[in-house]
C-alpha cells in the first residue's frame, strides 16, 4: 500500500494509508471504496447504495475488529460531503476523502465518470503487512458488502497471506 495521506473528516486529520494497512497488532485492513454521489454508472441512486453499504460495514465493524482487522471507507467526495454521509448514517469507523483520486492513480483502481468528478467503483481491498493481497468487487450487493467481506475473510485458505514480493511505491 502506498504512503498516501488522506483526510478523515470523522477522525479530524490525515491518515497514512501505508500505516493503516501495516499497523502492529492488526491482522490487516479492509479498505472499501464507494462512489459517494447521487447516481452511479448504472443510473441507480448511488446515495442509497452508499448508505446501505456504510451501514452494513458499521454493523460489522466490531466483528472485523474482533477478527483483527482495521476498517476504512474511501470515496472521491470532498470532506464536507463525507461528513454529511458520516452523520446521516451514524458511522464510527474511519472514512477517508480522496477527491483527487490519489489512491486510484497510484494503484490503478477502477473509477467511472461521475458528476462533477470521477468516482470510485465499489471494491474492497484486503491488505496485510502493508500489501494488498486481495480485491473483492462489491457492486452487485452494496447492502451486503460487509457480510461478503467477513465471509471471505473467514473462508480464505490458511496459507493465504501477503506475498513475498514488495513492489516499489
Amino acid at each position: 500500500m502506498p504512503a498516501i495521506k488522506l483526510f478523515s473528516p470523522n477522525d479530524d486529520g490525515e491518515i497514512d494509508m501505508a500505516l493503516l494497512c501495516s499497523e502492529q497488532g492488526a491482522q490487516g485492513a479492509v479498505i472499501y471504496l464507494f462512489p459517494g454521489e447521487m447516481s452511479g454508472p448504472d443510473g441507480k441512486r448511488s446515495a442509497d447504495a452508499d448508505s446501505a453499504q456504510a451501514r452494513d460495514f458499521e454493523d460489522h465493524h466490531l466483528q472485523l475488529i474482533q477478527m483483527g482487522w482495521r476498517l476504512a471507507g474511501v470515496s472521491a467526495q470532498e470532506p464536507g460531503e463525507q461528513l454529511k454521509h458520516i452523520f446521516t448514517n451514524a458511522i464510527d469507523h474511519t472514512v477517508l476523502a480522496d477527491p483527487q483520486l490519489h489512491l486510484a492513480r497510484k494503484l490503478g483502481l477502477p473509477t467511472y465518470a461521475g458528476v462533477p468528478r470521477r468516482r470510485y467503483s465499489r471494491l474492497a481491498l484486503i491488505a496485510e503487512q502493508g500489501c494488498i493481497t486481495h480485491a473483492l468487487c462489491l457492486s452487485e450487493a452494496p447492502e451486503r458488502s460487509a457480510r461478503l467481506v467477513v465471509a471471505w475473510l473467514k473462508e480464505r485458505p490458511a496459507s493465504y497471506g501477503p506475498p513475498n514480493i514488495r513492489l516499489p511505491m
